[in-house]
C-alpha cells in the first residue's frame, strides 16, 4: 500500500480472501465489520437464502493476513476466512479436502459484495479499531498447548479456535471452541495475555486452567 499510497491510487476497501477452501457447517468468518459503518448492511444485503453461508463476523482491521497492513494506511478492509483447520502447514493439506461446493458460494457471495463496491459507488468510511491480535514480539515459546486460536473471538478470555491432535490440549480434554478464562488461578483477558503466561511456562510443567464451554465452567490440568 506504500506505493498505491504515494500514487494517490489507494482502493476505497481492501477485500482479502485467505485460505476459503475449508468451509464447514457452512461458518464463513468476516473480519473487519468495524472498519466502516455500513459494513453489516453491505454483507447483509448479498448474503442471499441460496448461498449456504453462516457469518462470524468481527469488527478487528488487523489480523494474520495481508489486509492488515492496508488498513494501518487507512483504508477499511473485509477479511474472509474458513476457520483454522489442523491440516495447516502440513503434507495433509491436499485438494481432496477442499470443499469446492463451499468455496464456489464463498467466491460468488464475494464477488457480489466487490460489485457493490465498485460498480453500484459504495463509499466505505474508515474507522478504527482495537488491535485484538496483538501478540509480544519478544516472546519465545518454551511450551504450547497446541492450540491454534480464533483470531475472530472478541469477548473475554482466549479462544481455541482448533483443537490439535496429541498435543497438550487435546490430552487434557479441550475441545474446539473452548474458552480459557484463567492459567493457574490467574485471569486470562485476551489473546495477548494468553500470549504472555504461555511465555513463562516450561515443557513437562503441568498447569491448570479454567475454560468455559456451552456456558458451563471446566477445570482441567494440562502436562506441558
Amino acid at each position: 500500500p506504500d506505493t498505491l499510497e504515494k500514487m494517490g491510487s489507494l482502493p476505497k476497501l481492501m477485500i482479502n480472501l485467505d485460505m476459503v477452501g475449508r468451509l464447514r457447517d457452512s461458518v464463513l468468518q468476516v473480519g473487519g465489520t468495524g472498519t466502516f459503518q455500513a459494513a453489516d448492511s453491505l454483507l447483509g444485503t448479498h448474503l442471499v437464502p441460496s448461498l449456504p453461508l453462516l457469518l462470524k463476523k468481527s469488527e478487528s482491521g488487523y489480523g494474520p493476513s495481508d489486509h492488515s497492513v492496508f488498513y494501518r494506511s487507512g483504508v477499511p478492509v473485509l477479511f474472509f476466512s474458513t476457520l483454522p483447520h489442523t491440516d495447516y502447514h502440513t503434507p495433509f493439506d491436499t485438494p481432496d479436502r477442499i470443499n469446492y461446493q463451499g468455496m464456489a458460494a464463498i467466491v460468488t457471495y464475494v464477488t457480489a459484495v466487490a460489485r457493490a463496491v465498485v460498480v453500484e459507488g459504495f463509499e466505505p468510511d474508515y474507522r478504527e479499531t482495537m488491535d485484538t491480535t496483538k501478540i509480544p514480539g519478544q516472546i519465545r515459546f518454551k511450551a504450547s498447548l497446541g492450540v491454534i486460536p480464533d483470531f475472530a473471538y472478541e469477548g473475554e478470555g482466549f479462544c481455541a479456535g482448533t483443537i490439535i491432535k496429541g498435543r497438550p490440549s487435546h490430552k487434557a480434554g479441550m475441545q474446539d471452541g473452548d474458552v480459557v478464562l484463567q492459567i493457574d488461578q490467574q485471569p486470562v483477558k485476551d489473546i495477548e495475555s494468553y500470549m504472555e503466561m504461555l511465555g513463562r511456562l516450561e515443557v513437562g510443567q503441568i498447569i491448570h486452567i479454567t475454560i468455559r464451554r456451552n456456558g458451563q465452567i471446566i477445570q482441567l490440568k494440562v502436562q506441558l
